[in-house]
């Protein structure tokens, strides 16, 4: 719009998010049963973003397993500084069965029927890797009201920014509740329309991402440049 000269080189997420395993594989690897119904639980990697968000997923873990009748095994993939002592107690008392996980984010991914994920990168990862899920997201109030003046936004879910339209259902402050994010999993459990329309939609997003190679796409853009700028001042 400003008539810069701009080459869109892809993104680095392409590259980050793979998962060679089929599904049936990453169950292997995580010692999970092929026939459970498994939902990956991605709350954020900072401490902040976890206490908001891990005991209202769990809750809706629970909506969960009632909605379908059955125990589900729920996912939580955990860096190393993942604080235990912290939310070891929470995860103890929710009354789900939640399987930390660490370091296996998108292998949890790939052996999950659906997802719940902040939002944030791990959006677009979850998105790549193809398993449907729910897009939440809280901040501080003071931050969101912030936000709101500087940003205008319809949607705030990575997926969909870059698709331009709601691929996958997102909620965010007073609108994630349990409630709200249990229904919409049940749906994409049950409801097969719903994951075909989801996976219909990341195919979009994978191919507004690129094929990958941004950086070496973003070295050779700029040895063009300063290639072209070198001719110019030698002819002159």
């Amino acid at each position: 719009k400003t008539g810069i000269d701009v080459e869109f080189v892809g993104n680095p997420v392409v590259e980050k998010a793979q998962c060679e395993l089929t599904g049936e594989e990453a169950r292997k690897k995580l010692e999970v049963s092929v026939s459970a119904t498994v939902v990956t639980l991605l709350p954020g990697s900072r401490t902040s973003e976890i206490s908001r968000l891990l005991k209202i997923m769990l809750e809706a873990g629970t909506l969960v397993d009632k909605g379908l009748g059955e125990k589900c095994i729920f996912l939580l993939p955990a860096s190393a500084s993942f604080d235990t002592a912290a939310f070891g107690p929470v995860l103890k008392t929710s009354g789900i069965d939640v399987r930390i996980v660490h370091d296996l984010m998108h292998t949890a991914l790939r052996a999950s029927d659906a997802a719940i994920v902040a939002s944030g990168t791990a959006s677009l990862e979850t998105a790549l890797i193809g398993t449907p899920m729910v897009i939440v997201y809280i901040m501080s109030a003071l931050t969101f009201k912030v936000a709101k003046l500087v940003v205008d936004l319809e949607l705030f879910g990575l997926p969909n920014i870059v698709a331009g339209k709601k691929v996958v259902d997102e909620y965010i402050q007073d609108e994630v509740t349990p409630g709200r994010i249990s229904g919409k999993i049940l749906e994409i459990l049950k409801d097969e329309s719903k994951r075909n329309f989801i996976k219909d939609g990341y195919k979009e997003v994978s191919q507004l991402l690129g094929t990958g190679g941004a950086a070496g796409n973003a070295a050779s853009a700029i040895l063009k440049v300063i290639d072209e700028h070198t001719r110019t001042r030698t002819q002159a």
